[in-house]
C-alpha cells in the first residue's frame, strides 16, 4: 500500500469565466470544488489506477472536515491528523486563456501538533510499502519537515518519493529520498549559477531517482546513475494543472508493482500526460492509458561518468 502525505491540503475552488473584470462584478456558473493539495492529487490518480492507497496529512476546522468527507465519498481511504487551525481554501479564476490564483497560507501548526503528527505517521508506516510526500509546508512546520519524515520512514526500512521545492526540498535531499521530480525553476533555485545538468547530477548523488520534468517536452531522468530521456506525444491540453502530481502517482504505482525502470518511467509519463486531457485536477481516464503508454518513448543513454 502507498501512503501519501499532504502537509498543507486545501479546498481548491475553480471558477471558469469568459473574462475577469477588475473593480467590477463577475458572475460564473457553479464553482468546481476539489479536495486539493499536491499529495491529494497524487492520491486520486493512484486510486484511479486501482492501487491500494491511504492519504494522511494535516487538516483542521470545517474545511478539513469537508476534505475528509469528500475523500470518503470518493472511496479513498484516509487517516488525517487534526489540528486547531483551519485548512486553507485556494481560488483559481480561469479567464481568457489565463489563470489568476488566490492562495491562502493554511493553518499555523504548533510544535506540539507537529510532534503529534509525526507520532501519527509512525503508527501508519508499518503497513505501507512506499510513501509519497508532496507540497508546501503550512506555517509553524519546520523547514526540516520532510527530512524528519524521510528519516522516520527509514527506521522502518521504507522509502519516500519527495515532491516539493526550495529549502524544504534541500532539507529532504539531505536525508536521501528515493525519488525527486524537480522542474527547471526548482533546479535553478537550488543552484542559480550552475548548469541544470550539473545540478541534476548533484541531486543524483542524494536521490536514487531524479526526474527532470519538462512538461509537454517530456522529461529527463537519472536512475541509479543511468540516464534516460522520455518523449511524450503532442496533445491539446485541457487543464495541465496537477500533471506533475499525476506523474508522481504513475511512478509510485510502477515502483510498488515492481515494474522495470523503463516501464515505470513510461507509466509516470503517461499518467502525467493523461491528466492534462481532463478538466479535473489530479484525474486521468484509465480507458486511454494503454493507448498513451504505446506513444511514450523511453531512451536509455550512456551512464553518468563517475569521474
Amino acid at each position: 500500500m502507498i501512503l501519501t502525505i499532504t502537509l498543507n491540503p486545501a479546498i481548491d475552488v475553480r471558477y471558469d469565466m469568459s473574462q475577469l473584470q477588475l473593480n467590477g462584478t463577475n458572475r460564473t456558473d457553479a464553482p468546481h470544488r476539489t479536495a486539493g493539495g499536491k499529495g491529494l492529487n497524487v492520491t486520486r490518480v493512484i486510486h484511479q489506477l486501482e492501487e491500494s492507497v491511504v492519504a494522511t496529512g494535516i487538516v483542521g476546522g470545517e474545511s478539513g472536515e469537508w476534505i475528509t468527507s469528500t475523500l470518503t465519498q470518493q472511496g479513498i481511504r484516509h487517516a488525517f491528523y487534526h489540528v486547531s487551525g483551519n485548512t486553507r481554501t485556494c481560488l483559481a479564476f480561469l479567464h481568457e486563456g489565463n489563470q489568476t490564483e488566490v492562495l491562502e497560507s493554511g493553518p499555523h501548526v504548533s510544535p506540539e501538533e507537529w510532534e503529534g503528527f509525526k507520532q501519527h505517521v509512525d503508527t501508519l508506516l508499518p503497513e505501507v510499502s512506499l510513501i509519497v510526500a508532496s507540497g508546501s509546508l503550512p506555517k509553524g512546520v519546520p523547514v526540516s519537515a520532510y527530512r524528519e519524515l524521510i528519516e522516520l520512514a527509514g527506521q522502518y526500512g521504507k522509502k519516500v518519493i519527495l515532491d516539493t521545492s526550495g529549502e524544504a526540498l534541500r532539507e529532504g535531499l539531505a536525508a536521501h529520498s528515493l525519488l525527486v521530480k524537480p522542474n527547471e525553476e526548482e533546479l535553478k533555485s537550488l543552484d542559480p549559477d550552475a548548469p541544470i545538468e550539473h545540478t541534476l547530477n548533484q541531486i543524483g548523488d542524494m536521490s536514487d531517482w531524479v526526474i527532470h520534468s519538462k512538461g509537454k517536452r517530456g522529461a529527463d531522468a537519472i536512475v541509479h546513475g543511468q540516464r534516460y530521456v522520455i518523449d511524450v506525444p503532442n496533445v491539446t491540453a485541457v487543464n495541465a494543472v496537477g500533471s506533475g502530481d499525476a506523474m508522481i502517482a504513475g511512478l509510485a504505482v510502477g515502483m510498488v508493482r515492481r515494474q522495470s525502470v523503463e516501464e515505470t518511467l513510461r507509466l509516470g509519463s503517461a499518467t502525467g500526460t493523461l491528466n492534462a486531457l481532463e478538466e479535473g485536477t489530479g484525474s486521468i481516464n484509465c480507458a486511454h492509458l494503454e493507448d498513451m503508454l504505446s506513444k511514450i518513448r523511453v531512451t536509455r543513454l550512456s551512464p553518468i561518468s563517475s569521474s
